[in-house]
C-alpha cells in the first residue's frame, strides 16, 4: 500500500480535530476517530488496536466505500502513526 499522507483538520462543524487524507484513492476524505482501545487478538494472543471512526467528508465518493476494508486499514495505519508519534514525544519530554 502506498504511503498515505494526512493532515489535521479543524472545523467549527465538528467537536474534535479531524484527519484529512491528502493523496491516493481517498484524497479529500475527512474523518474523525471515535472510541479507541486495545484488545487481545483471539488468533494470535497479541494486542490489537480497536477503534471507531466517522467519515465527515466523502469528497464525492459513495459512503459504502468507507465502511470497512481498505479505508479502515488506512485509518488504522494513520492512528498507529499518530499514537507512535505521541509516545515518542512523551518519552522525549520525560528524558529532559
Amino acid at each position: 500500500m502506498d504511503k498515505v499522507e494526512y493532515c489535521y483538520v479543524e472545523t467549527t462543524s465538528q467537536d474534535q480535530t479531524c484527519i484529512g487524507i491528502r493523496n491516493g484513492e481517498y484524497e479529500g476524505t475527512v474523518f474523525k476517530y471515535g472510541k479507541i482501545g486495545v484488545h487481545e487478538d483471539n488468533d494470535t494472543g497479541e494486542a490489537a488496536l480497536a477503534f471507531e471512526y466517522d467519515v465527515v467528508e466523502t469528497n464525492g465518493k459513495d459512503a459504502e466505500e468507507f465502511r470497512e476494508g481498505k479505508f479502515k486499514e488506512i485509518c488504522g495505519d494513520i492512528l498507529l502513526k499518530i499514537l507512535t508519534e505521541q509516545l515518542e514525544e512523551t518519552e522525549d519530554s520525560d528524558d529532559q
